[in-house]
């Protein structure tokens, strides 16, 4: 039976210490309803993540070298300034193409 007073009862039930919710790939109807979401999912104890923290607990270890070139494509392709500053190590590392 879930507790009427706390609206995040049910939610918190769900959760291990790993949920995470990725805050800059979800969205709303304005502005304030997306912070609103946010704030009550992090109220309910979600993690917020954006998804280049995602990608890059994805790839776990930067020895792992049979994923680095997909990643460093996502990079390259929707990083911003993250990708033009991985392309610029990758190229002081001799790694770069």
């Amino acid at each position: 039976m879930s507790d009427s007073r706390n609206p995040h009862a049910g939610i918190e039930a769900l959760l291990t210490p790993q949920d995470s919710a990725v805050s800059d790939a979800s969205g709303g109807v304005s502005v304030e309803a997306h912070a609103m979401g946010m704030e009550r999912m992090i109220q309910a104890g979600i993690t917020p993540i954006t998804w280049l923290a995602v990608l890059c607990e994805w790839q776990r270890d930067w020895a792992r070298a049979e994923k680095l070139q997909d990643l460093a494509a996502i990079l390259e392709e929707h990083g911003g300034s993250s990708g033009v500053a991985f392309d610029w190590e990758m190229q002081l590392l001799g790694v770069a193409g």
